[in-house]
């Protein structure tokens, strides 16, 4: 995780277009998205942040169809 000017960046290395990873590797999202949550509780992160994936803000196809998919139904993502 890293902090620029407002933004959190979550970073997952993967390329993940047929199916999602394993419950381990989803524990390590939890884990990631728990430190975003707590950020929000404690004030450090606005409740309206915004959630994108790597593909909206650059040409690629990171982080691959499948998990951008579960990207999607995540809280606060941005179309």
């Amino acid at each position: 995780m890293y902090s620029l000017k407002g933004f959190i960046i979550l970073c997952l290395v993967a390329s993940i277009t047929a199916q999602c990873p394993t419950i381990v590797s989803r524990s390590e999202w939890g884990a990631r998205w728990a430190s975003t949550s707590c950020g929000v509780s404690l004030g450090h992160v606005s409740s309206s942040y915004g959630l994108i994936g790597h593909r909206q803000a650059i040409a690629t196809d990171c982080p691959g169809n499948r998990l951008f998919t579960e990207i999607k139904t995540w809280p606060n993502f941005r179309p």
